[in-house]
């Protein structure tokens, strides 16, 4: 049986945006707490579109949940649990 080789032109799937409603949903975020973070640089921009709309990409939000997860267990690889007090 002959094995092919890997097609070479590969092409990555397009970039997906998020409005507004999947932000949330992908997060657990009220829309008033994401745009806060957008304000404070500690959430990704959104991106304008036309009509006055924006968009998240799909990427950057997931990057954004990575980075929480990676926050959260470098927490718990630095927790130390404190011995328990003697009892009386």
């Amino acid at each position: 049986m002959d094995r092919q080789p890997p097609p070479q032109n590969v092409s990555t799937p397009p970039e997906r945006f998020l409005r507004i409603a999947e932000v949330k949903l992908r997060t657990g975020l009220a829309q008033t707490t994401i745009y806060e973070a957008v304000r404070k640089a500690t959430f990704p921009a959104p991106i304008p579109l036309p009509g006055g709309r924006v968009a998240w990409l799909e990427s950057e939000i997931s990057e954004w949940q990575k980075t929480r997860i990676a926050i959260r267990d470098a927490k718990k690889a630095d927790f130390q649990p404190q011995p328990e007090k003697a009892k009386r």
